[in-house]
């Protein structure tokens, strides 16, 4: 039994002795194995390679950058800029003198009516015009009389009460015909007609023209819109967690949708207090600075970013970071002689792009200090590979 014992402690002893050999020797190659990939990964280039082809080593740069708020939104213009073009008075169109997308300047001829009635106003405002004339010689001449105590007060105040009411009649008359757009101090019977224009009350382009000859035109309908796109903004709804990040002067980007390139730039002017309850989001506007006309019209939808924060983020050119098998790859420089350098591959996560700038990260640690290879390295990766 002891020697039973004896042999199991001895057979144990082998197999420990065993396995941390075979753990020892696996682990060397496992360390080999790695150390393999390091010398497969290096690329070694002469001083004269490096010259040749205009290669640049450098480090990577800390670059302060942006977070951005992603919004979108359409182009509007204030509503002090938009004009709805009708008439106060019905009558038949027998003439349109814009088109859609035509620029106009204020006072210029939007479309012409034409009404019998327009007549009879001319002609109610002549006619109390000349009342008016002759009250007003009445009132005057009574007014002598009465104060040499000829006539009296009672007959006195007879006249002035039919001149006043001439006078309001005349006044009231004459809003009329400013209403259809007539001059009433150029009116004579020779100069009465049945024919009127409407005029654009501001400059700016038509934006849609919504009658057609031969169309009664009644004063709830709108013939002609106007907008002035000289003060065009921005338009967006914001959802409640995000109008924490906004104050009234940031800077916006706008770009159109699919197109991450800037077309224009804008300053928050203004964020609604209100709270929509069933979407949970609020009005916010920004004033379009640096518009191009060309590109942004009313109603335009659009991108917005509205940068929120600001951080340092590691940065290499772009020309330093290549592709492989699915995989993005910087060259890291290892060591240099008088002979040349070489340079190991080291995968990076690529990440936003500024300018010819790209945002990196690192798989593996490296050396703050540490050179790159700043150019050609697609070239040398795909040689390599």
């Amino acid at each position: 039994m002891k020697h039973k014992t004896q042999l199991s402690k001895l057979s144990l002893f082998f197999i420990l002795i065993t396995t941390t050999l075979t753990g020892c020797t696996g682990g060397e190659k496992h360390t080999a194995r790695i150390e393999e990939q390091k010398k497969a990964d290096l690329i070694t280039l002469s001083q004269t390679q490096i010259v040749s082809s205009g290669l640049k080593i450098g480090k990577v740069t800390d670059t302060l950058v942006n977070n951005f708020l992603n919004l979108n939104g359409y182009i509007d213009v204030p509503p002090s800029h938009r004009s709805l073009a009708g008439t106060y008075f019905a009558g038949r169109v027998v003439a349109i003198h814009v088109k859609t997308g035509q620029l106009l300047q204020k006072g210029d001829a939007l479309i012409s009516l034409e009404n019998p009635e327009f007549i009879n106003m001319q002609q109610e405002y002549l006619e109390a015009r000349g009342r008016e004339v002759l009250l007003k010689q009445d009132f005057e001449r009574q007014q002598l009389l009465a104060n040499e105590n000829i006539a009296s007060q009672k007959e006195l105040q007879l006249v002035a009460a039919d001149y006043s009411a001439a006078a309001a009649l005349v006044s009231s008359l004459r809003a009329k015909l400013e209403l259809l757009q007539l001059d009433p101090e150029n009116l004579s019977p020779e100069k009465m007609q049945a024919r009127i224009q409407i005029h654009a009350s501001v400059s700016g382009l038509v934006a849609g023209v919504f009658v057609s000859n031969g169309q009664w035109l009644s004063p709830e309908t709108i013939a002609v819109e106007l907008v002035n796109p000289g003060d065009l903004q921005l338009r967006m709804q914001v959802f409640e967690k995000d109008l924490l990040h906004l104050i009234t002067g940031q800077q916006v980007i706008i770009s159109l949708p699919g197109d991450t390139s800037s077309i224009a730039q804008g300053l928050i002017s203004q964020i609604s207090p209100q709270i929509n309850m069933e979407k949970r989001s609020a009005e916010v506007i920004a004033k379009i600075r640096t518009p191009l006309y060309e590109e942004l019209r009313p109603g335009m939808f659009v991108n917005a970013r509205v940068a929120i924060a600001n951080h340092l983020v590691s940065c290499l050119p772009s020309t330093a970071i290549a592709e492989a098998d699915e995989r993005f790859y910087a060259l890291l420089k290892t060591s240099a002689d008088t002979q040349g350098q070489s340079f190991r591959k080291v995968e990076v996560v690529p990440g936003l792009v500024f300018g010819k700038l790209t945002a990196v990260e690192f798989i593996e640690k490296h050396d703050s200090n540490a050179d790159f290879l700043l150019n050609g390295v697609f070239q040398l990766i795909q040689n390599q590979e």
